[in-house]
């Protein structure tokens, strides 16, 4: 398949997503390859990375998700940052659509338009119209064929909406004011973001070696670890493997891994497989999910 191809195959999946939800058929996430992206972060990114050590030297691989995880790094210091999700819509979104508002909305203009979009469509439209030529062919081509149908649409109508924090402003620290807004539009100015469809498993063989990966709640999806008799603790082994290949393979030598969302059982289990022990722990808190869990080298 083509570029091109793919670029529309993209677009007519983006469509029927959207199609999909309008008749009330999607209820949840399946993390499939189409499906509903976050507007913002729902964790506390300020916690997580508060004592990560990063500099333009580091290289970091996140899950992109909403892009948050991505540009809290970027506000870190960090220059050269690659991202992968099996969702090939975040990268329309958070690439082509979130990352070209910060580049050319006022701080009141993207609070605003993330805070409320249906009052803001004049400012989507102006995102649009100013994005790269494929994002925006890609998103004008979208609300395009929905308006030939009848529906006024939104990027936002493909978004799943943290009702808690409207823009997380308390925890991104992008966001934090506008005097960081703007210092932050300098720094995403001179890094290099690149974006890859892939699934965590495809880590350990595909991916090369990082000083910092942020897996975000990913491994909470895979094979429903937090459910370890099913079948018989393989998926719990599993996983448990997975992150072992992922901390050898893809960690440089004084590499620090982050993840987040686990529960006791299986952080338990981290220090039973000897993954994590008193040399090479360290622990980060959230305010939204307080096991927020960090693998480091040791040194």
């Amino acid at each position: 398949m083509t570029i091109s191809e793919q670029r529309r195959k993209d677009l007519e999946n983006a469509i029927n997503l959207y199609d999909i939800q309008k008749n009330d058929q999607v209820k949840a996430l399946d993390f499939s390859a189409y499906n509903k992206f976050y507007k913002m972060t729902n964790e506390n990114l300020l916690q997580a990375y508060k004592t990560v050590e990063a500099s333009s030297s580091t290289k970091a691989l996140t899950i992109l998700a909403s892009g948050d995880q991505a540009f809290n790094l970027i506000n870190k210091g960090v220059i050269n940052v690659d991202c992968f999700d099996v969702n090939r819509l975040t990268e329309y979104y958070a690439l082509g659509f979130k990352k070209r508002a910060i580049e050319c909305l006022t701080y009141k203009q993207f609070i605003d338009l993330f805070s409320a979009p249906k009052n803001y469509q004049e400012i989507e439209s102006y995102v649009i119209e100013n994005m790269d030529d494929i994002y925006k062919w890609f998103w004008s081509e979208y609300k395009f064929r929905l308006k030939e149908q009848g529906y006024s649409s939104s990027i936002f109508d493909l978004s799943i909406v943290v009702k808690k924090h409207i823009c997380q402003q308390d925890i991104n620290s992008y966001l934090a004011s506008e005097k960081d807004f703007l210092e932050f539009k300098q720094k995403l100015a001179n890094t290099n973001i690149n974006f890859y469809n892939a699934n965590v498993k495809d880590l350990p063989e595909k991916f090369g070696l990082y000083d910092l990966i942020y897996l975000s709640n990913v491994f909470d999806y895979y094979d429903d670890i937090l459910y370890p008799e099913y079948p018989n603790g393989m998926a719990l082994r599993k996983t448990i493997e997975l992150i072992k290949q992922i901390f050898e393979m893809n960690l440089t030598k004084h590499g620090e891994m982050i993840f987040s969302h686990f529960d006791d059982f299986f952080v338990k289990q981290l220090f039973l497989e000897q993954i994590i022990n008193s040399q090479k722990k360290t622990y980060y808190t959230s305010a939204y999910f307080p096991h927020v869990r960090g693998l480091k080298k040791e040194k």
